[in-house]
């Protein structure tokens, strides 16, 4: 309430104020309060000063809770202002990456296939960003998976790492080919605690799928409970 009451009070950019909301926003985001969090991490973006070293992360955030809040279209607009604007080629990439994962839901094919390629191209030495453009590349297939699990080094991100596991097991599920539920117990146990947002990007829910195709009812009854 303070922060918003500072933003409101100020008639323009203000570095002090924008730290405020982002602060606030994180708390709101944090207790599930997403059309508060919505509201803050816009007026972070509008208070934020042009060249604050925080003005792409908080556009980054805003985008993100757009698209959550179930407007693609907005998103997609402060992506591509965030690459736009970005300073260095690592900001254009986390733009375009969050750009591709969003749009592989509500643009064709080709599109998102465009903005994967150019990731990995503005990726060059990081081979973390790399895979992870791999692991968004649509229709993914085996190759691609395979080519992110050998970018990842060994500080590659666990949520990384959990979805190349998961992706794999799905395409196997796909292709009518051997699934092996043990790479997806351990992602399920790395998400222990830090579980994403969406229920359906869980390795729980891909265990309790895979489980399902395999008529193991009951035990994927037992995840499906436990997300519930």
């Amino acid at each position: 309430v303070r922060a918003r009451h500072l933003a409101e009070a100020s008639p323009g950019p203000d570095e002090d104020i924008a730290l405020s909301l982002e602060a606030a926003t994180r708390e709101a985001r944090g207790r599930g309060a997403m059309a508060e969090a919505l509201d803050l991490a816009e007026l972070a973006v509008r208070r934020s000063p042009p060249h604050s070293a925080r003005h792409h992360a908080r556009r980054l955030v805003y985008a993100d809770l757009l698209f959550q809040a179930g407007d693609p279209v907005s998103s997609a607009r402060i992506l591509d202002e965030a690459r736009a604007a970005a300073s260095t080629d690592s900001e254009r990439l986390s733009a375009l990456l969050r750009l591709a994962r969003q749009e592989i839901e509500t643009q064709p094919t080709s599109r998102v296939i465009d903005l994967c390629t150019e990731a990995i191209r503005l990726a060059g030495s990081d081979t973390t960003a790399a895979a992870e453009a791999h692991l968004i590349w649509p229709g993914k297939g085996l190759d691609h998976v395979r080519t992110a699990l050998r970018l990842m080094g060994p500080d590659a991100p666990r949520r990384l790492r959990v979805k190349a596991m998961i992706i794999r097991e799905i395409s196997n599920s796909l292709l009518c080919r051997t699934v092996h539920l043990g790479p997806i117990d351990v992602a399920v146990a790395l998400e222990d605690g830090n579980p994403p947002e969406r229920v359906a990007d869980r390795a729980q829910f891909t265990r309790a799928w895979l489980l399902l195709m395999a008529d193991e009812l009951d035990r994927a009854r037992e995840d499906l409970t436990a997300l519930r």
